[in-house]
């Protein structure tokens, strides 16, 4: 059972710094990825922007300086984070359109909602655990498609290009950048057999 903390009005917290820290590599991950097209170094900045995520809602609960501000500053990170994230994974061309098209719909929505939760009802949307986890696994996700993975011809069970990280969505990229070659170095030929079977 999690132990409810006290939001204090600090605004100089370590959670909060590590929160600024994480809203100030995403414009660094998004250059390093779509313009530079550096598969790798983009992975480790994403990477660490995510863990900050999971280390300043512990540090807050175990060190007792959760604050006000950071239980606001937090989740919109974390939302402007997903909305890089899939801007530039779908940039790149790693995830279709619709992806793009539900996350940010779905993200929107929730804008929405909270604005009119708040003015009607002059209350926030506490975060609960399927929202933790739910960022949780899109920051995973978003980490795993930087770096080409998963590689997934429809599972082995369709064979369309509308499935994030599957072939056809990858093969445009195979010849773009050496970090690509770098990280699966047979990738390109791989992908060249199963177009030819």
């Amino acid at each position: 059972m999690e132990v409810q903390v006290e939001a204090t009005n600090k605004i100089f917290t370590i959670p909060n710094l590590l929160s600024v820290i994480r809203l100030l590599l995403l414009p660094v991950f998004f250059i390093l990825l779509v313009q530079y097209e550096n598969n790798v170094l983009a992975f480790v900045i994403l990477l660490v922007a995510a863990l900050t995520d999971f280390v300043d809602g512990y540090i807050a609960r175990a060190t007792r300086s959760v604050s006000k501000l950071g239980q606001k500053l937090d989740p919109f990170v974390d939302r402007i984070f997903i909305v890089v994230g899939v801007i530039a994974v779908f940039a790149v061309g790693r995830v279709p359109l619709w992806v793009l098209v539900v996350l940010l719909a779905r993200d929107a929505c929730m804008l929405v909602l909270t604005i009119y939760q708040k003015r009607r009802y002059n209350r926030d949307f506490e975060v609960i655990f399927l929202g933790k986890l739910t960022t949780a696994l899109l920051m995973a996700g978003f980490c795993s498609l930087v770096l080409l993975w998963p590689m997934l011809p429809g599972a082995h069970i369709v064979e369309l290009g509308f499935l994030p990280g599957n072939r056809f969505v990858m093969a445009s990229r195979c010849n773009i950048t050496i970090q690509t070659r770098m990280v699966l170095p047979d990738l390109c030929a791989v992908l060249t057999r199963l177009e030819q079977a």
